[in-house]
């Protein structure tokens, strides 16, 4: 029977690359507003580019994390060392992969999408840490929020 937490954890945590990737491209864009290079983006603007951002990013998003991430979850769990000290680092070696694998095809005529080594890692490392938090429960480590772990097994 497969584990609820896991199963939500894949479908929720590929959705933190390309809502990241926007919230930096989008921070950018506010630091070049300041300096005057650009202009403000209408609300509308804002709306229309995040549902872009997510639609053309999550298709990638996905096939990593259930191609790659869904093995590498199994192996870790089979050989007990599904840590966060482990998944985090995984998880950025991945987002460094999908970065290079995708590269050659974000650059083209009618537009392109800027995703270096570095940045693909860093969505990687969020996607992870959402994983675990989502896999591990509210607590972070599997109890109530709140609660303390005892003292006495």
């Amino acid at each position: 029977m497969p584990d609820r937490r896991a199963v939500l954890a894949f479908l929720v945590a590929p959705l933190v690359a390309p809502i990241g990737y926007w919230l930096g491209a989008t921070a950018l864009g506010v630091v070049r507003m300041m300096q005057g290079q650009i202009s403000a983006p209408s609300p509308t603007n804002l709306v229309t580019s995040l549902f872009w951002v997510v639609v053309v990013g999550a298709l990638p998003a996905y096939a990593a994390g259930l191609g790659a991430g869904v093995p590498l979850y199994l192996a870790l769990r089979r050989t007990r060392w599904l840590r966060r000290a482990v998944v985090l680092p995984l998880g950025g070696a991945l987002g460094v992969v999908t970065a290079m694998l995708m590269a050659p095809q974000l650059r083209g005529e009618l537009f392109s999408i800027p995703l270096p080594p570095w940045a693909g890692a860093a969505l990687g490392v969020a996607s992870a840490e959402a994983f675990w938090r989502l896999r591990r429960g509210a607590g972070g480590d599997g109890r109530p929020p709140g609660t303390r772990a005892s003292a006495v097994p």
